[in-house]
């Protein structure tokens, strides 16, 4: 038996509705993803400055311990050359003595 024009209007109109309604999901949906992404945009963003912060952080500790490094390597330089001016005083001092006697 054939249908009639009224019931395929309501046929159309139950399947227009359920489209309808998918497409409202989607939406919610694309909104939903596209507020999420823009929420991890925002989150990238803020750790890249951090990132750069923390790299400039880390070249400043670098320069640091290397000048550090140098000072401590200074005063070894100096700790040694005290030592061997000290053995060197001692040396003349002894040689002096000896010979005076």
């Amino acid at each position: 038996m054939a249908k009639t024009n009224s019931e395929m209007i309501r046929e159309l109109s139950a399947v227009v509705s359920t489209l309808e309604e998918r497409a409202d999901n989607t939406r919610y949906e694309v909104d939903r993803i596209r507020n999420s992404l823009d929420e991890h945009s925002r989150i990238l963003t803020e750790l890249t400055v951090q990132l750069r912060e923390h790299s400039t952080r880390l070249d400043h500790l670098h320069r640091a311990e290397e000048v550090r490094s140098s000072r401590a390597w200074n005063m070894w330089l100096l700790l040694v050359g005290c030592i061997l001016t000290l053995i060197a005083n001692l040396v003349v001092a002894f040689v002096t003595f000896m010979l005076a006697r």
